[in-house]
């Protein structure tokens, strides 16, 4: 059980009214597990979120009896995450809608595939977002070895040519690292809806079609950068003395994470090292692989207790952190 609310938890607390949205968040949820890994909390600007982190601690002296010791105070700068708004537009031909008994779970139903669609680009968004396209992603926040707040939660792996990757371990928590969506909307999620819309059909011609534009403001913030750590610069070509180079590094990055033995932790990786790491927790290659079984006959992949996931998004070769 999450102990933090999930995209899931805002979907059951929405209003009657909020029922399209409401669909929507469900599908967004279901498509994309690794969304409900993520506790979500309302920004405190409608643009998205500022955060005061702390840049020093206040001092600590030994007094003596009869000494009086100099007032000592903490530091804090102020830091923007700005959400960003996914969109996408699904339109349903008016004939097929007309003829259909429940005209609201046919239009979720067509339209799946572009809800879905928002989830998965949430997820890169998290990990890959560019600054300049508003979402700071956590592979830029931890993008450099040698400089910088987050380097000594970044392990290099050593990888220097080729299509590298990384392994990333995050602490969710709704005060420190979390998923935004801005003040007083609903979720972030919006739909505009257009009734008999004229639209081109696949073979070129008009048609009318009811069109929702599904859109979705989301942000992610980072207050504590102990809460995650990176392993990088991971070639994809992999064998078997590769993969134990990888375990020893992902026990050096997890217990660079802040009480890694508390609260909701979680592995990330590409689709392609999961099967490497799952075929070695069948062949019992190491003894600190296994599985959790969930509900819903799900069994879970960990390693040291972490749960991993798959994540399609990091299939895509990374360029080497320096």
């Amino acid at each position: 059980m999450n102990e933090f609310i999930t995209l899931i938890d805002l979907k059951n607390r929405m209003k009657p009214g909020d029922g399209a949205i409401a669909d929507v968040a469900e599908v967004i949820a279901k498509e994309n597990p690794i969304l409900d890994d993520i506790p979500w909390v309302e920004g405190n600007l409608i643009t998205g979120n500022t955060i005061y982190r702390r840049s020093s601690l206040p001092e600590v002296v030994i007094r003596k009896i009869n000494e009086g010791v100099d007032s000592s105070k903490s530091t804090a700068t102020p830091d923007t995450d700005t959400c960003v708004e996914l969109y996408t537009r699904g339109d349903v031909d008016m004939t097929a809608l007309e003829l259909h008994d429940n005209p609201a779970a046919f239009i979720v139903s067509e339209n799946k595939a572009f809800i879905a669609a928002l989830g998965e680009a949430c997820v890169e968004q998290f990990l890959y977002g560019n600054p300049n396209d508003g979402i700071v992603g956590i592979s830029n926040r931890y993008g450099k070895l040698n400089s910088g707040m987050t380097k000594d939660q970044i392990i290099d792996f050593g990888g220097t040519s080729g299509e590298l990757q990384s392994v990333f371990i995050i602490k969710w928590d709704p005060t420190e690292v979390s998923g935004l969506y801005p003040k007083n909307t609903t979720a972030g999620i919006k739909t505009v809806t257009k009734i008999n819309e004229r639209i081109k059909a696949k073979n070129g011609k008009d048609m009318l079609a009811h069109s929702v534009d599904y859109k979705w403001r989301v942000g992610v913030k980072v207050r504590d950068y102990r809460y995650i750590s990176r392993v990088c610069n991971i070639p994809n070509v992999i064998d078997a003395s590769t993969l134990d180079v990888i375990f020893r590094n992902l026990i050096i990055a997890k217990n660079r994470v802040h009480n890694v033995d508390k609260g909701k932790v979680v592995m990330y990786m590409s689709p392609d090292l999961y099967d490497i790491v799952e075929i070695a927790a069948d062949e019992k290659k190491n003894m600190s692989l296994g599985y959790k079984d969930l509900e819903q006959n799900v069994r879970l992949l960990h390693y040291k207790g972490i749960p991993i996931r798959k994540n399609d998004c990091q299939k895509k070769p990374e360029a080497r952190i320096v």
